[in-house]
């Protein structure tokens, strides 16, 4: 009977000692997922894009790790919009833009905005446009801001960029007008390198935010580094300056700041290029370019020329800067990319031209139209797709059967078609 007491007693503390020890591990397990999930919320709520480490260790990056498929936008080819030189688009919900072109999402030409000229709902300055549709009305900046109605009429709505009253306050910084986007119920520009103005939609002044210290109005008119300042996220204005290393989204009158780039001093251009550019470039041209001061510390530097914000990613358009590349016998430098997941703070610099592209085969893929909500866009000249092609036959190469569809709808010599990369949410 003791012997059976016993076997029960030592039953229960081996019971009792399951039950501890399950419990321990149920509570270090519950701890380890809390401590784990902590972590990923700092990683997640860490507003800070490690960009210095990650060109550091830059990477070979397949386009299937960030997307699942890909897709084309013939562009609509007619004697009312031929389109030709560098095939630029901006994008926004409505409508793609090629400067003064407006075509729809399905590549239909819808109509083309504002025309050249000097009289009133003209601009000298068309073949620079900007174009937004906000309200029902289209709105132009060239060197005028012009409104028009839903069809692209002028509505007689205009004023000139560089007629602001000084006296009244409503900013020289107008000089340098480099953006113009929608800010909320209002626009904005942004005077580059130091003013984002906002104006309501009669084009009168609203407010405005210094981005860097002012600079006298001489160095105004300087060489801008970079741009797009200002792109779009669905129906957000993203705004970036290199200089303040700040992603800002863009509300009516103000800026929020949303992410900072971290990028180590020494590899970006100093502010003291901005102030002294057309100093420095006189200097360097009158003199050795190699030994100049503009080559000491402004060359081989490090420049975010665009910001681009998706649902899930923070794109980074950046190059090295390299002045008077031919007369020095240096190569001119790529265009390269780099993405942060807003989803787990990891940021990724990718190695080479692009992303190696697995999915169409096309070697590899730099989205030279920038980004759009979940799409990363390419645009592409027809006579370029039959090159390819050809070249890939030629070789005995197999060529997607997707391009070789897209290659038969389109002649050599029409409007640029667009590749869409479908991005993971």
């Amino acid at each position: 009977m003791k012997r059976v007491n016993g076997l029960l007693a030592i039953r229960k503390n081996k019971a009792s000692y399951l039950i501890i020890s399950l419990g321990f591990i149920l509570v270090n397990i519950f701890a380890g997922c809390r401590k784990k999930m902590q972590i990923e919320q700092l990683t997640v709520t860490d507003n800070v894009i490690r960009f210095s480490s990650a060109i550091e260790n830059m990477q070979e990056v397949l386009l299937s790790e960030i997307a699942d498929s890909m897709s084309y936008i013939i562009m609509e080819t007619n004697n009312n919009c031929l389109l030709g030189g560098n095939p630029t688009f901006t994008f926004s919900p409505h409508f793609i833009y090629n400067y003064t072109y407006c075509f729809y999402w399905d590549g239909k030409f819808n109509t083309r905005i504002g025309r050249r000229g000097q009289g009133p709902c003209e601009d000298p300055a068309e073949q620079y446009y900007t174009v937004l549709f906000n309200d029902n009305h289209f709105y132009s900046k060239g060197m005028k801001l012009i409104e028009y109605d839903s069809n692209g009429r002028c509505t007689g709505k205009e004023r000139s960029v560089y007629g602001v009253d000084r006296n009244k306050g409503e900013f020289s910084g107008l000089f340098n007008a480099t953006s113009f986007s929608s800010a909320g119920n209002n626009f904005m520009l942004f005077s580059h390198p130091d003013t984002v103005i906002f104006l309501n939609k009669d084009f009168q002044f609203v407010a405005s935010r210094q981005v860097l210290e002012s600079f006298p109005a001489q160095t105004r008119y300087i060489n801008p580094i970079g741009g797009p300042f200002a792109t779009s996220f669905h129906d957000t204005t993203v705004f970036y300056n290199f200089f303040n290393d700040t992603i800002f989204h863009i509300t009516d009158t103000n800026m929020i700041s949303k992410w900072i780039i971290d990028l180590e001093y020494d590899k970006k251009v100093p502010i003291d290029y901005l102030s002294r550019q057309g100093e420095l470039l006189s200097q360097a041209i009158r003199g050795n370019i190699e030994n100049s001061e503009l080559i000491r510390i402004a060359d081989d530097k490090i420049v975010v020329r665009s910001v681009y914000e998706t649902n899930r990613h923070v794109f980074l358009f950046w190059s090295k800067t390299r002045f008077f590349a031919v007369p020095r016998n240096k190569e001119a430098p790529i265009p390269q990319i780099a993405f942060y997941d807003k989803s787990t703070g990891k940021t990724i610099s990718v190695k080479g031209k692009g992303f190696t592209d697995d999915i169409w085969g096309m070697d590899y893929f730099y989205p030279n139209c920038g980004a759009y909500v979940d799409k990363l866009i390419k645009s592409v000249w027809p006579f370029e797709l039959h090159e390819l092609i050809d070249e890939r036959h030629s070789k005995g190469e197999k060529v997607h059967p997707e391009l070789l569809e897209l290659a038969k709808k389109v002649k050599p010599e029409d409007n640029p078609v667009l590749l869409i990369v479908h991005l993971r949410s």
